[in-house]
């Protein structure tokens, strides 16, 4: 179980009245997006914060850490306290009223999620995946946990839209047995949010080591399965604190998907058609 005795955060104030006009920046910044550093070396970090990795080392021996190395560790232990379903719930019940939620509000955050994505897609990743789906006869789908629900979404619209699939949503030795069945001429596409779970990272090896064509769509960009993949897609969930809603990723699905469909009219009214045909012979 992780022990977290005193906070980043806590840290931080604590030392306020001792930190420099920099270290304050410096720490105003970290704290707005403390899970997106958490797998980030020093000079990645610091170079995002335009500070120098002196500076940066600095600060965090400010804050009472031997080195950066703890710092980070710390950092990912409390990213990974917030991962705690059973805590966002708690957290979640606690804000409500006896009575009912407000459907409205819940939906509106979804909104507000939304509308801060949007203005981040990376437009060439996007284009770069359109290109590969739709040029694939068969794609892999992988996603544990949560992500199967994104698994199952893309699954149905991939054949429907004609694309052979194949879904890899188990873990442990059942996971092994079918990874040893993608071929090179597949396209895996992984789901994954701030959780990586062994069976992804050993996708990505795979694939990288038998020349596999890889997308993978993540909430941690700079996380180890993100690295290891050809295309990179962001999404999101919304705050790290708050009990999260796919909406936004399953919205990011079908938007993809729909682009896709613009480059194989053709192929998918075809298949349409096929369907169609044998719908009213069943």
């Amino acid at each position: 179980m992780i022990q977290i005795h005193k906070t980043i955060q806590e840290r931080i104030q604590e030392n306020w009245g001792g930190l420099s006009a920099g270290q304050r920046s410096i720490a105003k910044g970290l704290l707005e997006r403390k899970d997106h550093y958490m797998h980030h070396k020093i000079e990645n970090l610091s170079g995002e914060l335009s500070v120098s990795t002196a500076s940066f080392s600095r600060f965090v021996k400010k804050l009472g850490f031997e080195n950066y190395t703890a710092f980070r560790k710390q950092l990912a232990e409390e990213m990974l306290v917030n991962l705690d379903p059973t805590k966002k719930m708690q957290t979640f019940l606690s804000k409500i009223g006896d009575e009912h939620v407000e459907m409205e509000q819940q939906i509106f955050k979804d909104i507000t999620t939304m509308s801060k994505f949007m203005q981040k897609i990376d437009h060439t990743a996007v284009d770069k995946a359109v290109s590969e789906i739709a040029k694939s006869k068969s794609i892999v789908l992988i996603g544990l946990g949560v992500s199967r629900s994104l698994v199952y979404f893309l699954d149905f619209r991939l054949k429907r839209m004609g694309i052979r699939t194949k879904l890899m949503t188990s873990g442990g030795a059942e996971f092994i047995e079918e990874l040893t069945t993608v071929r090179k001429d597949d396209l895996i596409l992984t789901i994954s949010f701030k959780r990586e779970y062994r069976e992804l990272l050993l996708a990505m090896k795979y694939a990288k080591k038998n020349g596999i064509r890889t997308i993978s769509m993540t909430e941690d960009v700079c996380g180890k399965i993100a690295k290891d993949a050809e295309i990179v897609l962001e999404i999101s969930r919304g705050p790290q604190e708050d009990l999260n809603s796919i909406a936004l990723p399953v919205s990011f699905c079908n938007a993809l998907l729909m682009r896709v469909a613009t480059v194989q009219k053709e192929e998918i009214f075809d298949h349409m058609e096929l369907l169609s045909d044998l719908n009213k012979h069943y």
